[in-house]
């Protein structure tokens, strides 16, 4: 007699958890896959605290005072056009640190930024890029490959990591 209240304990217990194991299968239909991984927390412990680079938009939009020195600090430097803002030359690239870096190649090699611009982020744009050496058909390209398909007698790679290294420090003393 014992045995079988056990059993109907056990029953009873295992229907009343059908609909929490249902529950936790998550999101169904379409667009079930993209909930999900929205919803659900990344089980790799080191993405809690790792952060995500801040996008162009983001670090301007967050800090707008940072940005109009930096802005300033470029366009004394030659960098960037007196009517031409930081923001919209950066626009296209996915992080600030690359978009100055471009910058400080097509001065120290005297290219195009335009040209450059499209090259790296693969985005092309209508604003004169038609007299650019490459088209990258929409697939980005490092930017010692840009530098190299702009100006193949330049060493590409020592004046990618010296602009590298320029971006890194301009960013660290306005942005930091």
């Amino acid at each position: 007699m014992k045995t079988q209240w056990i059993a109907l304990a056990l029953a009873t217990l295992g229907i009343s958890l059908i609909p929490l194991r249902s529950a936790a299968q998550g999101p169904q239909g379409t667009g079930a896959g993209e909930a999900a991984r929205a919803a659900a927390p990344s089980r790799n412990p080191i993405e809690w605290v790792k952060k995500k680079p801040l996008t162009v938009t983001e670090i301007f939009d967050s800090n707008s005072n940072q940005s109009v020195k930096l802005t300033s600090r470029l366009r004394t430097q030659g960098l960037l056009p007196a009517n031409v803002g930081l923001k919209d030359a950066c626009e296209t690239f996915g992080d600030l640190g690359e978009c100055v870096a471009a910058l400080h190649v097509a001065r120290n090699l005297g290219l195009d930024f335009r040209c450059l611009k499209s090259m790296v982020t693969g985005v092309q744009t209508s604003d004169g890029v038609s007299s650019c050496a490459r088209a990258t058909d929409g697939k980005p390209m490092n930017l010692s490959k840009a530098i190299h398909a702009l100006q193949p007698g330049a060493d590409a790679k020592a004046e990618a990591n010296l602009a590298e290294r320029q971006s890194r420090d301009e960013l660290t003393e306005d942005l930091s």
